[in-house]
């Protein structure tokens, strides 16, 4: 068991310091904004890139339609949520195609 030491902050003390609100951390962050199926969408999303695994597109699309959603709209709502990255990242170009 490992202390923290004493003048050490806690991570959500540093996440407050710069300006990371509770409602933009963790569970609140989404609250029920993610319907069951784009939650195990995005959580896909993460185990895959988790596992160093870029998924292409028809990943994607695979991955939406087992859960019955649409690919799209999904993604969409996950950048509307800051979930996923809407940059050049070469990681988030499959979602994107």
């Amino acid at each position: 068991m490992s202390a923290r030491h004493p003048s050490a902050s806690h991570p959500s003390d540093d996440l407050a310091a710069a300006g990371i609100t509770l409602e933009r951390r963790g569970g609140a962050r989404l609250g029920g904004a993610l319907t069951a199926g784009e939650r195990q969408f995005y959580r896909w999303i993460l185990r895959s890139f988790g596992a160093g695994t870029l998924p292409g597109p028809d990943a994607f699309a695979d991955a939406a339609s087992e859960l019955e959603l649409e690919v799209e709209p999904a993604l969409e709502q996950l950048r509307r949520l800051d979930l996923r990255p809407d940059s050049g990242n070469p990681a988030t170009a499959a979602a994107r195609s």
